[in-house]
């Protein structure tokens, strides 16, 4: 148990310092072992020889990037310690297959070979998921858009989200059984980040809003995870689907907003912190398909889906 959290320490203090040279001597020094015990310990852990998660884990932070920002490639050399341009487009179309370009203007994002953060917990509950075919529909809500920088988008963007539906919970009389939240972020043409928020309901329920704006959800494949629990949480949730389920299951993310149901009762109504929620991602490559209209969208009651307990050692 003891070696059991000197491993996590250590994977923690590597995941802090992916963006500065690590020497193996320095982890070792860190982890109180020898150099070679060290290496031991951690592929017992973990299953993976340590030089070789160091570089993967700098790569999938460098390809993350890619995907998200409008960052020069010198520069993400520069944040994640890679040598020079040649070593890191070398390494990088090692790992992935393709160049880090080709990478950053895929029409898809493929999830595959990115490798997660290790995390010796695993999940409290199954991850439930399904698959669901939804058709495009028109709803009316409110659109929140958000212009800002790659950093400021991944600190501010909760503290954001938070505040809108704090205003949404104040501003509605009635709150109907379904309200989706839908999230996107694209990259402008001055390179800063374009993120928008939308709150909306079925435009049949609309009447129940302050104000009624168009909001389009887009049809498709939808891969979808069930989620019951308290509202500080889910952020771990949604931190957990593209951080490491995505990349386990090698998921092709398609373009397009993800989409959140939030499924209220009286309780959250008046302030109690327990919700219902499917957060579901637009993907490609998924052929079994169950569709649905917006008026068959419902609480679920019964456990849907793989309900696998993911363990990221074994797979």
């Amino acid at each position: 148990m003891y070696q059991d959290l000197i491993v996590k320490d250590m994977i923690n203090w590597i995941e802090d310092n992916l963006h500065r040279p690590l020497f193996l001597n320095e982890i070792a020094e860190k982890s109180g072992y020898t150099k070679w015990h060290m290496h031991r310990l951690f592929k017992h852990f973990s299953g993976y020889n340590l030089a070789e998660y160091i570089r993967a884990r700098r790569l999938s932070k460098a390809a993350i990037e890619l995907r998200l920002s409008h960052s020069l490639v010198f520069d993400i050399i520069m944040e994640y310690g890679f040598e020079s341009q040649q070593t890191f487009t070398r390494t990088f179309k090692q790992h992935f297959g393709i160049s880090p370009g080709q990478y950053r203007d895929q029409p898809h994002w493929k999830f595959s070979r990115l490798c997660p953060p290790l995390n010796l917990s695993l999940p409290q509950a199954p991850i439930q998921t399904c698959i669901r075919w939804l058709p495009d529909t028109h709803l009316t809500g409110n659109n929140y858009p958000f212009r800002c920088s790659f950093g400021e988008l991944v600190n501010q963007r909760e503290q954001r989200d938070v505040q809108i539906w704090k205003e949404f919970l104040h501003g509605v009389k009635t709150i109907p059984p379904c309200v989706f939240g839908l999230s996107q972020s694209k990259i402008a043409e001055n390179g800063r980040m374009e993120y928008q928020y939308s709150i909306a309901v079925d435009q049949m329920a609309g009447s129940t809003l302050p104000y009624q704006e168009p909001v389009e959800l887009q049809g498709g494949i939808y891969l979808c995870f069930i989620y019951t629990g308290q509202i500080p949480t889910i952020k771990n949730f949604i931190d957990y689907i593209y951080l490491t389920y995505l990349p386990i299951h090698e998921v092709t993310r398609r373009d397009g907003p993800d989409i959140e149901m939030y499924y209220f009762n009286e309780l959250s109504r008046y302030g109690n912190d327990y919700i219902q929620c499917d957060y579901c991602i637009p993907v490609e490559g998924y052929s079994y398909v169950n569709k649905v209209t917006m008026n068959e969208i419902t609480p679920p009651t019964v456990k849907v889906g793989d309900g696998e307990m993911l363990d990221i050692f074994h797979l």
